[in-house]
């Protein structure tokens, strides 16, 4: 998938699981909202986000044809879940993310 069509993709819950659907959506080209219902933790998966996707690039193990730099614009937090959910075609819920442990 292009970068031009810009479609959105809302992953709900930042924990491992939901920090590597982000990668996976980001790696095809989608924009990527994150959201998590604990404060600060969607931007702090972004942030760890960050550190694999260069350690990838470094590896030559990167996942599509994007540059770890292009991928991580396409990522975004957020701590309001009406926000993190407009424009998406696609929502991705992760077990565990509707309570108070996300996986």
């Amino acid at each position: 998938m292009s970068t031009s069509e810009q479609k959105t993709i809302t992953v709900i819950g930042s924990g491992l699981i939901g920090r590597s659907w982000a990668m996976v959506f980001a790696s095809g080209g989608y924009r990527v909202k994150i959201y998590d219902n604990q404060a600060g933790q969607a931007a702090r998966a972004v942030m760890e986000i960050r550190k694999q996707l260069e350690e990838l690039e470094e590896a030559h193990m990167l996942r599509g044809d994007l540059t770890s730099t292009q991928q991580l614009a396409l990522l975004s937090s957020y701590e309001d879940l009406a926000q993190a959910l407009e424009g998406a075609f696609f929502v991705q819920v992760t077990q565990g993310a509707t309570g108070s442990t996300n996986t």
